[in-house]
């Protein structure tokens, strides 16, 4: 191609571009690519710009001081062009400064943002362990009422209600406050990862409940070998037991709670693990409610609780890199609870 056919196409871009010979001196630069360096055209041409040899076909990034004194980073992309017989390099020029400024903000945003999770995270250990002793002193104080005095209440108007009202008050209350510490407990406390086999979590979390799992006559069901992961053992132990307690616990009537683990190779070397109950079910509506803390779905004296298990199941996953989500089987006789761990490879 000769020059001016090649300049004049070059000149008619938006885009900053240079030409560079084989030393890599500016032969040439269009009007956009003085804009962007703040430099007149005749000053850049005849200017060192780097070596093209290694750019040629490739990108790469370089900082640059601009004429006014500002100092940008841009993208380059050279390409090879032969002009009149010489082999040049063209250098097309994007300024990045104010992406990479943004991304900059953006991580520090973010790593503010992990600060004050961690913060409000070891503010909720604290709260919860320091009121976990005065709701304590209060439900031993409304048993030695209804111990002592329960006779004489229970004689008033209202009063057998007004101290069942009490009594449930106080367990619910105490409930809360050492779910709330567990929860504090696993989240605050940061342990390092470490190979975890999944059979033996699994078999823990049974050993944990075979009372429940007796009284019920639960059938669990492992229906693929269940791998090794990357986590905290201890916090890992807390997720399964917390998913099987909810399929134990609601369950349907006169029907024995049917439980399967399955397990799949995910997405970018995790792992995909199931487990579906054959219980009451959930509406699709509620389904990301319920891992919200405190959400509760069915009043506590119909199916115990508060509202802070399934919570934890989704801090834990999250914490180690997966996501958790729930969906009601399609004939509606039960739900599965679907989440991903991050594989050892």
């Amino acid at each position: 191609m000769d020059a001016h056919t090649a300049y004049t196409i070059l000149e008619n871009l938006h885009t900053p571009v240079l030409v560079l010979d084989a030393e890599g001196i500016v032969r040439w630069a269009n009007a956009a690519a003085g804009a962007a360096l703040a430099r007149p055209r005749d000053a850049l041409v005849g200017s060192a710009f780097g070596h093209p040899a290694d750019r040629d076909g490739g990108r790469t990034e370089i900082s640059a001081m601009r004429g006014d004194g500002v100092t940008a980073v841009f993208d380059l992309q050279a390409s090879p062009m032969t002009v009149d017989g010489e082999a040049l390099s063209v250098v097309t020029l994007n300024d990045v400064s104010e992406r990479q400024a943004d991304a900059r903000r953006m991580t520090g945003l973010v790593e503010e943002l992990r600060r004050t999770n961690r913060e409000l995270e070891r503010f909720l250990y604290i709260a919860s362990h320091d009121l976990q002793e005065p709701v304590r002193l209060i439900h031993l104080h409304v048993q030695k009422l209804e111990r002592e005095a329960g006779e004489a209440i229970r004689g008033q108007p209202g009063g057998a209600e007004a101290m069942q009202e009490i009594r449930r008050g106080a367990e619910r209350a105490l409930g809360q406050v050492h779910d709330l510490l567990t929860y504090g407990q696993v989240t605050a406390e940061e342990r390092p990862f470490e190979d975890v086999a999944l059979p033996d979590i699994l078999a823990g979390a049974q050993r944990t409940m075979r009372a429940m799992i007796a009284e019920t006559g639960a059938r669990i069901e492992v229906a693929d070998p269940l791998p090794t992961v990357r986590g905290d053992p201890f916090q890992l132990s807390h997720l399964f037991h917390n998913l099987l307690g909810n399929a134990l616990k609601f369950r349907r009537p006169d029907t024995p709670p049917e439980i399967t683990v399955t397990c799949r190779p995910g997405e970018d070397g995790d792992w995909h693990l199931t487990l579906t109950d054959n219980g009451i079910g959930i509406a699709a509506r509620h389904a990301e409610h319920i891992f919200e803390v405190f959400q509760r779905l069915h009043p506590p004296d119909t199916y115990p609780g508060t509202g802070v298990g399934l919570a934890l199941c989704r801090r834990i996953v999250e914490n180690a890199g997966g996501r958790i989500w729930a969906e009601p089987r399609p004939d509606g006789q039960g739900t599965t609870v679907h989440f991903t761990l991050p594989g050892t490879g």
